[in-house]
């Protein structure tokens, strides 16, 4: 078992999501691959891609985006992932980091509170399709 961290590539998110996940997907994957984002490759398929978008100096927003490969080792993933964000986060001198969590979506909670994000509140109707989302978020 090998995990390496490469630079994302708009192709990572065609093979890491399915059918009508990668048409919603779309219009965001080539815009994040201007923006400095990486992909976790599991035995050399991406697993994970991610990133933090700097909104203002110290702040920025997290995403990302899993495969089932996270399903199927998730502590090797997860861990993986959280020395990931904190690396990049002490490189990039975020004190903030934040990000977005559809409610009812209880992986994603427990994911984000593994990574020691902390939730902030209910944020009605954020999502494309209005659903309601939690925003969570890590501050130094």
């Amino acid at each position: 078992m090998t995990v390496e961290l490469v630079p994302f590539k708009a192709s990572h998110s065609d093979e890491i999501l399915a059918g009508d996940q990668i048409d919603q997907w779309s219009s965001h994957r080539d815009r994040l691959e201007s923006v400095e984002s990486y992909t976790l490759l599991f035995d050399g398929e991406p697993a994970i891609s991610g990133g933090v978008i700097e909104l203002w100096p110290g702040v920025g927003e997290a995403w990302m985006l899993s495969s089932k490969i996270l399903q199927t080792h998730p502590l090797a993933m997860s861990r993986s992932v959280k020395r990931s964000l904190f690396w990049y986060i002490k490189k990039n001198g975020f004190w903030r980091v934040q990000a977005n969590v559809q409610v009812n979506w209880q992986q994603a909670e427990r994911f984000a509170e593994f990574v020691g994000m902390k939730k902030e509140g209910l944020m009605p109707k954020f999502g494309p399709e209005k659903e309601d989302h939690y925003r969570y978020a890590w501050v130094k």
